[in-house]
């Protein structure tokens, strides 16, 4: 039987299970600690597993911005390094991920990437032709 491909809903529904919360926390507003903490496990294994993932595709899917998921990674970096507990349980989970599914295929992660590039493209775009020109924009839309 084919292992499922790695995916970063499935490293966030993974780590939700881990840590015995609802998966869908994962994207919530909520920034208490035992969803904050588990949701930057999540980044740093996106990070770690899907090196192809960008910073902003990561974002997207935890519905935060870019630099929230970079500061996740590096909290979650430097706090292997002092606490066992942490290193522990993210060792566990890229185990268990890493056992469980096979790396997306390359192409697909690049059409993935890809595609997600030229829509944040086109939104700036967009945003900055709402901005310039309101009927203009009206009016192609």
């Amino acid at each position: 039987m084919m292992k499922p491909a790695l995916s970063i809903g499935h490293i966030i529904h993974q780590v939700a299970k881990f840590y015995g919360i609802d998966p869908a926390l994962m994207t919530s507003p909520r920034r208490a600690r035992v969803l904050a903490r588990p949701r930057q496990v999540a980044m740093w294994l996106c990070a770690e597993l899907l090196p192809e993932a960008s910073l902003p595709t990561i974002a997207a899917r935890l519905k935060r911005d870019h630099t929230t998921v970079l500061y996740g990674i590096r909290t979650i970096a430097t706090m292997r390094r002092s606490d066992p507990a942490i290193a522990t349980a993210t060792d566990a989970l890229r185990g268990a991920l890493a056992a469980e599914t096979s790396p997306p295929p390359a192409d697909l992660a690049l059409a993935s990437e890809a595609a997600a590039g030229v829509l944040g493209n086109f939104q700036h775009a967009l945003v900055a032709l709402v901005h310039r020109d309101p009927a203009g924009a009206l009016v192609l839309f």
